[in-house]
């Protein structure tokens, strides 16, 4: 559920997304996993699909890629009113990579090092809290 915090400069909606963050070796390797295969496919739907679709519909330069951008960030709406802009921006940018490398493979590799970083920033659980994620069976 998204909450109200008070920023820099006053209050941000940010999205409460402390029950994503994943502590245990099992958790961070599955995020690895989504992470790697969230480059890939929103590559594929975002750069390889929409800028196609919507360069088709008369879209070019600069417009086509804030449009696709626009999108994506509205795909993320669960992240909250900064996790949109933060991401439209992301996704503009991954949109200039596409068009300036010609390869969809760069932008998902970016994209998937991109969300990778999380498990650079965050620190592994110590071991007794392993041994109780291993008896979760989800």
């Amino acid at each position: 559920m998204a909450r109200l915090t008070k920023g820099r400069q006053g209050p941000v909606l940010v999205g409460d997304i402390g029950a994503l963050i994943p502590v245990s070796r099992r958790e961070r390797g599955w995020y690895a996993a989504v992470a790697v295969s969230a480059g890939i496919g929103e590559e594929l739907v975002f750069r390889g699909f929409f800028l196609r679709l919507l360069n088709d519909l008369g879209l070019d330069g600069l417009a086509l890629v804030v449009v696709a951008g626009v999108i994506f960030g509205l795909a993320h709406v669960c992240q909250g009113v900064a996790g949109v802009l933060m991401t439209t921006v992301i996704g503009i940018l991954l949109g200039l990579i596409y068009i300036a490398t010609g390869s969809l493979l760069v932008a998902m590799l970016v994209h998937a090092l991109m969300d990778l970083r999380l498990l650079l920033l965050t620190v592994p659980a110590a071991p007794e809290h392993e041994a109780a994620g291993a008896a979760d069976p989800s």
